[in-house]
């Protein structure tokens, strides 16, 4: 299956409550779009800093599904 199309399939909730939009993957590299909206703004209108660290958080989880093997998973705190 193409990188890009695993990650489509794989829910990764919270990436999809900010709007991230994957436009690229392989497992050397992940793309993704995200609209600065007014919900994710600090006032003036600028994108807010925890918004900009979720976006590169959960390109780095994409990144860590498309380079794990052999059914290994990662781990939280929990």
């Amino acid at each position: 299956m193409e990188s890009l199309e695993l990650l489509k399939q794989s829910k990764f909730p919270f990436a999809e409550l900010i709007g991230l939009r994957l436009t690229g993957a392989a497992p050397d590299r992940v793309a993704a779009e995200l609209v600065v909206r007014e919900e994710l703004c600090t006032n003036p209108a600028v994108l807010h800093g925890g918004a900009m660290m979720a976006l590169a958080d959960s390109l780095g989880a994409y990144a860590t599904l498309l380079n794990l093997n052999g059914g290994r998973t990662t781990t939280t705190i929990e």
